[in-house]
């Protein structure tokens, strides 16, 4: 006995279901994937401003006690080691460079309000780089720039980006527990470290080697790395503290 072939129409109209379908997975996914780098955008800008803020709290106990002077001696300073993350420019009453880690004032960034307070802070693009920044009037007609770059939570946000849209997992290494970027990948290591007290610390820069040493041999013994070479390289990671030791005593 035969069963009745399916009616032209009634297949028409589940293949036509299945398509719907699948493009509201994809819109919800992309839907879903646009909201999580909205988040973690939001919280990378919250650091920023937090940064920033950390920076006008400093120039403000300064100004306080040796006004401009000690202003234009503490930037000419931050330049001298510059990393190109931060920006800073304090102007004379004629527009003139007093120190700065730029030679000039940003194009259309206008001062905006007076004292040191973070808000409202602006961004602005310099040189094909987003900025967030803080532009003001000090007392006596200085004007002072404060900002940040926004290039390592746009390369960050790319990255992720680019990682999930072609499926693959993001696996994050991180010092402090429950940061953004840990919270919002598919899998992470913590450095433990410790608390960092500069913006680049030396304890996180090594201790981000080392996890990448690990993982290069993990991978690598998944792979054609041999158990003896395995061996070799951990016997040499054990000997980085009293190579250390060394270093420094020399």
């Amino acid at each position: 006995m035969t069963l009745p072939a399916a009616k032209p129409w009634a297949a028409r109209a589940t293949l036509r279901l299945a398509a719907l379908m699948a493009l509201a997975v994809t819109v919800l996914s992309m839907l879903a994937m646009g909201l999580q780098y909205r988040l973690v955008e939001a919280r990378m800008m919250q650091a920023q401003r937090a940064l920033l803020s950390a920076d006008l709290d400093g120039f403000a106990a300064l100004y306080d006690q040796r006004r401009v002077i000690a202003l234009r001696q503490a930037i000419d300073y931050r330049a001298t080691a510059a990393t190109g993350e931060e920006m800073l420019v304090l102007l004379d009453r004629e527009g003139r460079v007093l120190a700065g880690t730029r030679i000039a004032w940003p194009e259309g960034l206008a001062p905006s309000g007076e004292g040191f307070t973070v808000e409202p802070a602006e961004v602005f693009d310099d040189g094909g780089t987003r900025w967030l920044g803080v532009a003001r009037q000090l007392p006596g007609g200085f004007p002072l720039l404060v900002a940040r770059s926004l290039k390592p939570v746009d390369d960050t946000l790319a990255a992720m980006r680019e990682m999930k849209r072609k499926g693959h997992p993001v696996l994050s290494i991180c010092n402090v527990v429950g940061s953004t970027i840990a919270r919002e990948a598919d899998g992470g290591v913590y450095l433990h470290a410790g608390p960092e007290i500069g913006v680049a610390s030396t304890k996180a820069y090594t201790s981000q080697c080392v996890v990448m040493a690990l993982l290069a041999l993990h991978f690598g013994r998944l792979h054609h790395l041999s158990y003896e070479a395995g061996l070799r390289i951990i016997s040499d990671l054990e000997q980085l503290p009293e190579q250390v030791e060394k270093a420094l005593a020399a």
